[in-house]
This record gives structure tokens, C-alpha cells and sequence, in this order.
């Protein structure tokens, strides 16, 4: 079985647990789904056997980067769990990222990662717009 396939049956899996019908991944070996107030999307590289998954949180703000990039790296520390903060610098949006390595990776791991993201999402999204006093 790729990689592809144990991911597809995972997001078939969990759709079902949770009553929720989830595109499996595209030709690209990409997905997204909605959990919580986060959209998490799912990536596959097969060549590299990893799972990478990213929720958009907000634009890198123009003023006071400096303040705002340390605050993201004490964050980091602790406090986002198994997800960690990253910059798409083509984008320039923070995002949630996790990234496991999907040798025998069973649903139980695919379900706690992609709960992980979700609940620090929703934690982090607002409270990090009010705490910084950006959008």
C-alpha cells in the first residue's frame, strides 16, 4: 500500500468517525479539511514518506516583525504541542505545521496529529491577533 492509499483510508476513516465526508487527497497528494475554526491542509511526499500538515493562521504583520517573530518562537517552546509555527514567506502568512514521518504511522497517530493542529489552532488564531494587535 503507498502512502497515498494509508492516508486516503485514514481521511476516509476519520470522516466517518466524526460524520463528515472529507475529499480524499488530489493528484498531488493534497487535502484540506475543516476542524474547528482551523483549515488544515493535509500534503503527502511519497518520495520522502512524510505527512505534512499546514493551518493558515494569519498575514506576517508589516510593523513590529521583530516582537512578533519571538513571540511565535516562545510559542514554539511549549506551547503549540506538536505542531510548530513556520512562515510561508510566498505567501507571507504564519502557519501551523506539523510534520511526520508516515512509516507505520497508524490512524490512532493520523487522528491525534490532526487534533493536535486543530485544537492549537483554535487556541493560538485570535488569541495571537488580540495578544500582538494585528490581523
Amino acid at each position: 500500500m503507498s502512502f497515498r492509499e494509508l492516508i486516503n483510508g485514514f481521511i476516509g476513516r476519520f470522516g466517518e468517525l466524526v460524520g463528515v465526508k472529507f475529499d480524499p487527497l488530489d493528484e498531488d497528494g493534497y487535502a484540506s479539511m475543516r476542524r474547528g475554526s482551523a483549515v488544515i491542509g493535509l500534503n503527502v511526499i511519497e518520495d520522502r514518506g512524510v505527512l505534512i500538515l499546514l493551518a493558515p493562521t494569519m498575514r506576517v504583520p508589516e510593523q513590529e516583525q521583530a516582537t512578533f517573530f519571538r513571540r511565535l518562537l516562545e510559542l514554539n517552546l511549549v506551547a503549540t504541542g506538536d505542531a510548530a509555527f513556520a512562515v510561508d514567506s510566498q505567501r507571507s502568512i504564519v502557519c501551523l505545521r506539523a510534520l511526520r514521518g508516515l512509516q507505520g504511522m497508524d490512524f490512532e497517530a493520523f487522528v491525534d496529529l490532526l487534533d493536535a493542529v486543530a485544537a492549537t489552532a483554535d487556541e493560538w488564531n485570535a488569541k495571537l491577533r488580540e495578544e500582538l494587535g494585528v490581523g
